[in-house]
């Protein structure tokens, strides 16, 4: 350990004093219990708040993923009744040609 000296102590004191001064706040510029009661309460408040807004985000995201996955559904059974539908046309397309085939032939019979 080193050896005390008035130096030493006359050094310590300064830096003690330097501290003091410019680091340790002052009782004015430290808040009462009431005013930090008075923070506690303005927390809790915004804090509460905050709980309830993520709820209600909670409940328009469900919202939002129930509506999308309408949307898709209708799309789906729209795509499905499109081919429904040219699958049929596909059908009567070909039944056509049968039929003019046919006629054709009947035609050539008679004329």
């Amino acid at each position: 350990m080193s050896e005390i000296i008035p130096e030493k102590t006359h050094q310590l004191l300064e830096k003690l004093a330097d501290y003091v001064m410019t680091e340790v706040p002052r009782k004015s510029e430290v808040a009462s219990k009431d005013e930090l009661g008075a923070v506690k309460q303005e927390l809790g408040a915004v804090k509460q708040e905050l709980k309830t807004d993520i709820n209600e985000l909670h409940e328009d995201v469900r919202d939002t993923k129930r509506n999308v996955k309408l949307i898709l559904d209708g799309m789906d059974s729209q795509i499905k009744e499109g081919e429904i539908l040219k699958t049929e046309q596909i059908a009567i397309k070909s039944g056509l040609k049968r039929v003019e085939k046919r006629v054709d032939v009947l035609e050539k019979k008679v004329g």
